[in-house]
This record gives C-alpha cells, structure tokens and sequence, in this order.
C-alpha cells in the first residue's frame, strides 16, 4: 500500500548494509534539516545559543573496540570494557543535536570540540561549562566568528586580573593573559584577549552559591547580566540530553562490535526520533548487585553483625 512504512527489521538491515561514509552524510543531512526548521526558535538578542558537553560511552569487550578504543591503565590492570569519549553541540531550546565527535577515552573534550566549530555559524553564541574555559580556548572560539559564555576555570585568579572598564563591583572587563606555551606553540596567538566577568548567584546541584561568568559579549546595556545569568543556566539541559540518551534508550552501553558499527549505533540513537521503541535485551554488562539499604547504618551493624 502507498505511503506505507518498511517493517523495522527491513530499516535495520538496510542501515547495516550502508557505508560509514553514507551513513555520516544522512546524519549530517538530518541535522541540517532540524537546524532549519528551529531556526526562529534558538535565538537569543540575534545569537543563537549552542550547548557543549561531553560524556563517556561503554562499548562491549570486543579486539577491534580494544584496539581503537584503548581502556585506560589503572591499579588493578586495564580496564574490562572500552570506552569511548563523545562530545556534543546541540541548540539550547529545541535541544536539536548540531553536531557530534567521538574519540578515545584518553582525548581531551576540547581536542574533539576543536574541528566541530566550524559546522557552527557566524555569531553563534556557545554556551560550556569551566573545562571548555580558557584564554587560548576564547581565542580559538572568536577566530571561528563564535562568541561564547562559560564559567571561569577554576585556576583563574580573579583579583589578579587588570580590570579595563567596569559596569559595576560584579560586572566588568578585563585583560585575559593567554599562557606563555600556548603562543610557543601556536605563534598567531595574541598575548592578551578581551573578555567580560559577571558575577552571580545561581543555584548548582542545589546549593546556592557565587559562581563568576566570562563572556565575549562585552556591550552591559546590550547584553544584561542578570539575562546572561539566566542563559548559562540553561547550560544544564544538554545533561538531560545525555541522560534520555544513555538512561532512557539503554544506551549507556553500546552493543555493536565493530568501530563503523559503533558510530552508526551513536548516530542512531542521537539523531533520528523513534517513539515507542521498547526492545529489553540480556546485558553482558556486569550490574550492580547491592540491594538498596532501607535502614540505617548503625541498625544493619546491630542486626548482622552482632
């Protein structure tokens, strides 16, 4: 009958049977399509805004993943499975997925983050938290046309810094030094960028505390800080992408045993809509097994250990 869906098993043998190289252009093709019809709804004062964040994956113990995947070394040995690093651009309102690396475990979210920007278009404002912060990092988003908002690095000594103008005690503009080996390394770097400092008062993981944004939107009467504030906070709905991603779709734990295999997988969880997929299956992953303590420490000492 016209009009009429594939059967499911037929899209999956299909999906198998393309090429990466295929596969990465109909994911790119998708993206593209979302950017497009959220265009009008992920903008803020003509910016719009992009999360960045990074998680890890767990692949299954398989030779190939082994190898382009290395587990890391610890105490004990290696590690028993392989894990993969993955980073992620998606739009702050829709929380439509732009774009997407994957690497291995020992690379630097930054280092992943570095080729994705220029899929981002000119103005875009990226919003990350303090380990995508840094005056080399800054430098590396405004050469791409971006202009970005994240939380100070927490090395960053803010007494320290010359302050060039302030709007007010929380609010001000100041010369941001880019380390010495970073222009040993990359000779085009300044030795100084402009950025602007706001202090506020948010709630974190629920605590109220005093956290200090730095932004390359420098203008105070253009761009309000209370409205900034608001703005990184929204930096925490890529979380919940990542949590329907990995809890909610069973993903936290691939299952494909080959590393084309493992980036179609990715691709297909994050990027195409499957309402009402429901499909339990046997995990080789070891659970946890400790059954949940439903009274108190010093109870459970009196009742087993006596």
């Amino acid at each position: 009958m016209a009009g009429k869906s594939p059967p499911r098993a037929t899209v999956a043998k299909a999906r198998k049977r393309l090429p990466l190289v295929v596969w990465q252009k109909i994911t790119t093709w998708i993206c593209q399509q979302v950017q497009q019809c959220s265009a009008s709804m992920d903008k803020w004062r003509s910016h719009r805004v992009v999360l960045v964040d990074g998680t890890c994956l767990t692949l299954p113990n398989e030779p190939e993943l082994r190898r382009d995947f290395p587990p890391p070394k610890g105490y004990h040995g290696y590690g028993k499975y392989p894990p993969a690093r993955m980073v992620c651009l998606s739009l702050a309102k829709t929380m439509a997925v732009i774009s997407y690396s994957i690497g291995k475990y020992k690379q630097d979210e930054t280092t992943l983050l570095k080729p994705m920007l220029k899929t981002l278009q000119k103005g875009d404002l990226l919003v990350a938290d303090r380990h995508f912060a840094g005056a080399n990092l800054f430098f590396s988003y405004m050469a791409n046309g971006l202009e970005y908002l994240t939380r100070v690095h927490q090395k960053l000594k803010i007494s320290r810094l010359k302050r060039l103008w302030s709007y007010s005690a929380d609010d001000f503009v100041a010369g941001l030094k880019i380390g010495a080996l970073y222009r040993r390394q990359n000779p085009e770097l300044p030795k100084y960028i402009t950025a602007r400092f706001i202090r506020v008062t948010a709630c974190i993981r629920g605590k109220r505390r005093d956290i200090r944004l730095v932004s390359s939107l420098l203008d105070a009467r253009e761009y309000p800080a209370d409205e900034m504030a608001q703005l990184y906070l929204q930096r925490w709905r890529i979380e919940t992408l990542f949590k329907q991603f990995k809890v909610n779709t069973s993903a936290y734990q691939l299952r494909s045993k080959s590393s084309d295999a493992i980036h179609k997988e990715i691709a297909g969880w994050l990027v195409p809509e499957r309402p009402g997929r429901l499909e339990p299956r046997r995990l080789s992953h070891d659970p946890k097994h400790y059954p949940r303590l439903r009274i108190t420490r010093a109870q459970w000492r009196k009742q087993y250990v006596a």
